[in-house]
C-alpha cells in the first residue's frame, strides 16, 4: 500500500523500468477487471492491454488506443475493431 495516489501512480508510470526478470509491477484489480484485462489482452486485435487507474486500455494493431469497459460485450467489440 501507497501513503499517495502521486507516488502510487509515479512507480506505476515507471514499472519498465523499475521491474527486473521475473518480477512485475501491476494495479492491484478487481477479479473482474482482472479477467476483462487478461480477455482482453488474448483478442486477435489488441497488441496489447494494461490497467491504468482501474481502468483496462488496449493498444489495437492499428495504433489506436481504445478503453475497454466491464459491461463491454469483448467479442463482438474487437471484431467491430478489426473490421473498421
Amino acid at each position: 500500500h501507497f501513503a499517495s495516489r502521486r507516488v502510487r501512480d509515479a512507480i506505476i508510470r515507471t514499472r519498465k523500468i523499475l521491474a527486473n526478470p521475473g518480477v512485475s509491477i501491476s494495479e492491484d484489480l478487481t477479479n473482474a477487471n482482472f479477467k476483462l484485462m487478461k480477455r482482453t489482452q488474448e483478442q486477435p486485435a489488441a497488441t496489447t492491454a494494461w490497467a491504468a487507474n482501474g481502468k483496462i486500455i488496449a493498444l489495437l494493431k492499428n495504433g489506436k488506443k481504445v478503453r475497454v469497459d466491464l459491461d463491454t460485450d469483448i467479442d463482438a467489440f474487437f471484431r467491430r475493431q478489426m473490421n473498421a
